[in-house]
């Protein structure tokens, strides 16, 4: 079966991506198989299989936040070694900004799963984050010699370079990108965009903010980046656009409670004037579609599956395309 590539696969909805996918892990990360080495048995593997299955349910069915980090938290004090509540309690700390424990949840998957690369990256980015800069640099290697993070883990060391007051490095490691595709090399775009435009060279800083946009369109760095340079280059109305699209991306992304039940209008919403607005952003229609789907609008999904293939279908084999078309217009559940 044909699958989408990797940085495409990771901005599907868990549905889509699951109904794109053969191999049964979900975006972003490894699913972690059931025995581990480095973990420990719980002492009763039934009440800790029923505590996990309960705060999985909770968790992927969109429950309160508060509520599935309890659940979580019940279910780690069976079993504080298991990976995947380890993954989970990381994610959650970290969407909720508590980034301490989420720190400490990524050292103990880390701990389980040495060879996790993606795991490793938010490690090292939570380091850097809380000035751990040290242990951050020790982390990178893995990162930097990783065919797929080998550009994360390049924005990682120059910032932490610049962070230690090393700014000549730091610009030394951003300067030529030409080894890594747009995909690998946002975050460093954006950041030689940043200090181009520090020294007032708008118009450079301008194209790496475009470069990197069209490596992740929904990087809120790069887009507020755009709307600097743009209002900086005199282009009032392109920077008003990118103010616009950034505002949409923080009402959707900043609040926790976005994914919830109770939250689906305010993020339906969000997502209609995005897809309009910035076509660019290819994940927007996918998890619009998918909202619309599961709401039981199968025309609009169809609709909007179909602008979707319009806008951003070149991006996909043929085989990808012909799946998202069959599910959302073709009769497929």
């Amino acid at each position: 079966m044909t699958v989408l590539s990797r940085t495409l696969r990771r901005a599907l909805p868990l549905a889509l991506s699951a109904l794109l996918a053969c191999d049964g892990s979900a975006p972003g990360g490894t699913q972690p198989s059931p025995a581990q080495p480095t973990a420990t048995q719980p002492a009763d593997p039934a009440a800790f299989e029923a505590a996990r299955a309960r705060a999985v349910h909770l968790q992927d069915s969109g429950g309160d936040p508060q509520a599935v980090l309890d659940a979580l938290l019940a279910a780690h004090r069976l079993n504080e070694q298991h990976p995947g509540i380890n993954r989970r309690l990381a994610v959650l700390y970290s969407d909720l900004k508590l980034y301490e424990p989420s720190l400490h949840h990524f050292q103990l998957l880390h701990d389980a799963q040495p060879d996790d690369h993606d795991a490793l990256l938010s490690l090292v980015t939570l380091q850097v984050r809380l000035g751990q800069l040290d242990a951050a640099m020790a982390n990178l290697p893995p990162l930097l010699a990783d065919q797929h993070l080998a550009g994360e883990g390049r924005y990682q060391q120059a910032t932490i370079l610049d962070l230690q007051g090393r700014r000549p490095e730091a610009e030394a490691l951003v300067a030529d990108l030409s080894g890594l595709s747009p995909e690998q090399a946002y975050r460093c775009f954006s950041l030689r965009g940043r200090y181009e435009f520090e020294k007032g060279d708008m118009a450079a800083a301008a194209a790496d903010f475009a470069a990197a946009l069209s490596g992740r369109p929904d990087y809120k760095e790069a887009l507020r980046g755009a709307a600097d340079s743009a209002r900086r280059l005199g282009h009032e109305d392109e920077a008003r656009r990118w103010d616009e699209v950034l505002e949409l991306f923080v009402d959707l992304t900043d609040n926790v409670f976005i994914n919830t039940p109770k939250a689906a209008p305010q993020k339906r919403a969000a997502l209609e004037k995005l897809v309009a607005a910035y076509p660019a952003w290819g994940k927007g229609f996918l998890e619009l579609a998918d909202m619309q789907a599961k709401a039981g609008e199968k025309d609009a999904a169809c609709a909007t599956m179909r602008a979707y293939l319009a806008a951003r279908g070149s991006e996909l084999a043929p085989g990808d395309r012909d799946k998202l078309e069959q599910h959302f217009c073709g009769g497929g559940s």
